[in-house]
């Protein structure tokens, strides 16, 4: 239903594939016809862009499938749905996705040519250093799309699979000294005549490992940092299932244990005692004054390689995430990285990593501190600077908005039915398994139809009179997505049924074996099954 919206969950991952297409994928700079990889930005040869934009001039007519399309799209590209919808529905020729690379484009060409809609990737123009592209800095707001993210606490080969977003960075075209000054990053930043340089990075990574933990519950392995002298903040997911005590190790190698003082399933947040750590506590900083492009760092354990210290870009500072702003970052997270904080330029916790987008060259999430500030009966202090909390209730105002709009998308998908699956008795009686969201309160009557190689053999009606609780799981693996339908009110129970089919005009039941059943009003992604022989008892 909502969720074949999105791409299949994945039960298993490993993040790091140097054999990817993105590393092996090549493809002439269209400026000045070097190889390039599909996934670069810039030509290292001419030092000209690569980035093109996606152009259509096909209108898709179907609602459902110009929905599903800009889904898929908005997911790939950081363009708002709406906008893409709008696109779609009225191209005109226009610039459907703009500045991407060609890795992307090609994706988004299969996405379009899977739904029967043609498209074309054109070199973005060169233009001067200073100018933006600003439907992409409008995206700092705007909706976003749940995909699949991986939370990062490491047991054994196994990993825990939850659904969340993922957003191309909103890189800028430049010029070469542009992107020289950018690149540079905000923490080796030239400092003013007279003023205190920024600390190094090798600084930060000295203090921020003193101030770091590794974790350890069974085979879970994870990472924290102390907000207090013997209070360690960390993810929830890294918890024990019972919330029982777990082992803490400081960087100066004592293993001590941990007790729960408190934890918040929903942020994925979590605060342990840790009696007689004595550890100095790292500085909490301020994740509104976070931008895109923004150099940060972060500590963790991935693999369970604890003490580990990584570099990352900001990409998207404000992320909504089923209601939740995390911190967006370019970076190779794993398994075990969970838990670490994220630093600013001057060292600074502004974040928790806590997940990383499936399926993606290095995207992670990590939960602003700002949260933490917000717990109830939790005092932690406040910092220097103070953190800017007019603009932290501003953040958290819009992310609300957004996902007001992402719920109400989603109550509607969730009131249609889908077909589970149909078969042809041995008496040659046809029947189909419906099922729905929420228990009926009576029988329900549907219209069918038959098709065979995309031609209608004829149409059916049906009425399903006795529902159950069924068996099947609303996306196994993804108890994220359930406990954000509970809470906005469009999940609940799975019912189904069957029915036998009222087909006058239609072929011999027994000749309808491997053709198609399609349910009218039906989700697009559970509308067709294939008819088999196995029966189906009402």
């Amino acid at each position: 239903m909502y969720r074949n919206f999105r791409r299949e969950i994945i039960s298993s991952v490993d993040p790091v594939d140097p054999g990817s297409p993105s590393d092996t994928e090549r493809a002439p700079c269209p400026r000045c016809g070097e190889s390039t990889a599909l996934a670069g930005r810039v030509c290292p040869h001419c030092d000209g862009s690569l980035l093109v934009d996606v152009v259509t001039s096909a209108e898709v007519r179907d609602e459902r499938l110009r929905y599903r399309a800009a889904r898929e799209l908005a997911a790939l590209s950081g363009v708002p749905l709406a906008k893409l919808r709008e696109r779609l529905a009225n191209p005109g020729g226009a610039v459907l996705i703009p500045a991407v690379t060609r890795e992307v484009a090609r994706k988004a060409a299969a996405s379009l040519d899977a739904i029967g809609t043609p498209s074309r990737a054109v070199p973005v123009p060169l233009f001067d250093a200073a100018a933006e592209v600003p439907e992409l800095n409008r995206a700092m707001f705007e909706d976003r799309l749940p995909i699949p993210l991986i939370v990062l606490a490491a047991a054994g080969a196994l990993v825990a699979v939850v659904l969340l977003v993922r957003h191309s960075p909103a890189s800028a075209r430049r010029t070469p000294a542009a992107r020289a000054a950018a690149a540079a990053g905000s923490a080796s930043r030239v400092p003013a005549p007279g003023s205190t340089p920024p600390p190094s990075s090798r600084d930060l990574a000295r203090s921020a490992l003193a101030s770091a933990a590794a974790l350890r519950c069974g085979t879970m392995q994870g990472a924290g940092f102390f907000v207090a002298a013997d209070l360690l903040a960390t993810n929830a997911h890294v918890l024990c299932a019972d919330r029982s005590s777990l082992e803490v190790t400081t960087h100066d190698g004592r293993r001590l244990p941990a007790v729960v003082q408190m934890a918040d399933d929903w942020l994925d947040v979590a605060l342990l005692r840790v009696p007689g750590a004595g550890v100095r506590p790292i500085p909490l900083g301020d994740a509104t004054r976070l931008e895109p492009g923004d150099v940060v760092l972060f500590v963790g354990s991935p693999l369970g390689m604890d003490f580990s210290v990584s570099s990352a870009i900001v990409s998207h500072p404000r992320r909504n995430v089923y209601g939740i702003a995390y911190i967006q970052f370019d970076a190779n997270v794993n398994p075990g990285n969970s838990g670490g904080p994220l630093l600013d330029a001057l060292g600074r916790a502004v974040g928790i990593v806590s997940m990383m987008v499936a399926d993606s060259r290095g995207l992670g999430l990590a939960l602003p501190v700002n949260y933490l500030r917000d717990l109830p009966g939790v005092s932690l202090p406040v910092g220097e600077p103070a953190p800017d909390f007019a603009a932290w209730r501003r953040v958290l105002a819009v992310v609300h908005d957004q996902d007001a709009a992402e719920a109400a998308v989603a109550r509607e998908a969730y009131r249609h039915p889908g077909l589970g699956g149909a078969a042809v008795d041995p008496e040659g009686r046809v029947f189909a398994f419906v099922f729905t969201m929420g228990q009926p309160a009576g029988a329900r009557s549907y219209r069918f139809r038959i098709r065979r190689a995309g031609r209608t053999l004829c149409e059916a009606t049906g009425v399903v009179e006795v529902w159950g609780r069924s068996s099947a799981r609303l996306s196994p693996g993804d108890p994220r997505l359930t406990r954000w339908l509970a809470k906005i009110d469009a999940g609940g129970e799975l019912y189904s049924g069957s029915t036998e089919l009222a087909a006058d005009g239609c072929p011999a039941g027994a000749s309808l074996v491997g053709a198609e059943l399609e349910l009218d009003g039906a989700d697009p992604g559970a509308a067709r099954v294939a008819i088999d022989r196995v029966r189906m008892a009402p």
